[in-house]
């Protein structure tokens, strides 16, 4: 796998890269998936309104998360083919709620 950049990691490794490395979860799921539990920090673009809003991303390091993986791959592999440092939250809210990692609920 040399001169591959990975596109994705587990719920595990993203919780630690937002908290050590910088990186930013970002959010793609709708409103209401969102009121009902999310990554606590997480910041929230919905998938359908994110080619309107890239701009604001320019610059960060984005951990692209849904409730299940296949949304925020979609989503990586936009921010990626904008220039956006970005990679997929595999498993998602499901992922992540197994591995009992912290959620906050509410917007």
């Amino acid at each position: 796998m040399f001169g591959r950049k990975r596109s994705a990691v587990d719920a595990a490794t993203a919780h630690r890269m937002a908290s050590e490395e910088g990186y930013v979860i970002l959010d793609v799921r709708t409103v209401l998936e969102r009121i009902q539990g999310h990554p606590s920090g997480s910041i929230s673009i919905t998938l359908d309104s994110l080619s309107c809003r890239v701009d604001e991303l320019k610059g960060m390091k984005i951990l692209a998360f849904c409730h299940s993986g296949d949304r925020s791959n979609a989503a990586t592999r936009f921010l990626n083919h904008n220039g956006i440092d970005a990679l997929n939250v595999t498993g998602g809210m499901i992922a992540w709620t197994h591995a009992d990692l912290p959620t906050t609920s509410g917007s």
